[in-house]
């Protein structure tokens, strides 16, 4: 297991760029060791867009566990380790609470993602919501949906096992949608789901320190029309399940939505309404893909230790 968590870590923490280094110049700071920047596009030709992190992994041999890297006006600091990663963001976060800005956040309509948000009162006012929806004593109150969806997929795998992927992320967003906006969905199709899946889907691929750093060279392109692909999907994570949930006229079932405003005592503020939809929008995107992301990890470790699996099968089955 702990060889498992040092990959994830050696995967996931390259992909975590410390900082933007701006507000200093370049002669005056000090910074960590990386490869030599070509005049034009810096070390941009040296990293690839859809998999960034194999490059990062292996400057950790010649450059050690904190890399600098240049691409085109952005100095991007990559962590590669876990250790180091925990030192700096765990054991110095009064230092490195605040996340850096991304130019491709405001142009596809992600600015009021809590994990995109600068540390502020905005910031602190989501990380209240989610502690009210999230906190030990409320997550109970989730069980019989969690149980219900376990129930629902069950038989699923039963009878098409090889599609287990997709039982595992249909059953992560069942879930999640029923926590956070007592939805329920049947299917891959369902119309919202499908919608926002692809906003998120979008994002994912523009949001990258290298596409980053070329809106953030040219700025022009962050112009583009509303009717570019994707441009017009933010609405679809955003307010379009919180409109059906207000449609409900009070008779939704318990979900962190509902019970935030039934704790809200200005609920009728854009303000307060805005940070609602956005934590709550923000736990879905959030969740969905690194529940189902587990399940499959779940399952490979399974797979490939058949011993410890009949183990755990012989505890069910005793109990």
């Amino acid at each position: 297991m702990g060889l498992s968590l040092q990959g994830v870590a050696l995967v996931i923490g390259p992909l975590t760029f410390l900082a933007i280094v701006r507000w200093m110049s370049p002669d005056k700071r000090r910074l960590p060791p990386g490869p030599t920047p070509t005049r034009s596009l810096r070390n941009v030709s040296d990293i690839k867009a859809d998999a960034p992190w194999i490059l990062y992994t292996k400057m950790r041999e010649t450059y050690g566990d904190i890399v600098y890297i240049s691409v085109l006006s952005m100095d991007i600091i990559v962590l590669n380790s876990e250790e180091v990663a925990n030192e700096l963001l765990e054991g110095r976060s009064r230092i490195y609470s605040d996340r850096p800005y991304i130019s491709t956040r405001d142009l596809f309509g992600w600015e009021w993602a809590t994990t995109m948000l600068s540390y502020g009162e905005r910031f602190k006012t989501h990380r209240r919501l989610f502690h009210q929806a999230f906190r030990p004593e409320a997550v109970l109150s989730y069980r019989p949906k969690q149980l219900q969806k376990t129930f629902e997929m069950l038989p699923r795998l039963l009878h098409d096992p090889t599609s287990y992927a997709g039982h595992f992320k249909l059953f992560s967003t069942s879930v999640v949608m029923s926590v956070v906006y007592d939805y329920d969905i049947a299917s891959h199709d369902d119309v919202i789901v499908s919608a926002a899946k692809r906003a998120w889907d979008l994002f994912l691929r523009v949001s990258t320190p290298q596409r980053n750093a070329l809106f953030a060279a040219y700025p022009f392109l962050m112009k583009l029309p509303s009717w570019v692909p994707g441009l017009g999907l933010k609405d679809a994570i955003l307010s379009k399940r919180y409109a059906n949930l207000q449609q409900a006229n009070g008779v939704a079932h318990a979900c962190m939505v509902s019970d935030a405003l039934e704790c809200c005592q200005d609920a009728d503020n854009p303000d307060v309404v805005i940070d609602i939809k956005a934590s709550a929008a923000t736990a879905y995107a959030a969740a969905v893909e690194t529940t189902s992301s587990v399940l499959n990890v779940f399952t490979l470790a399974m797979m490939n230790n058949p011993e410890v699996q009949e183990r755990a099968q012989l505890e069910i089955d005793n109990i």
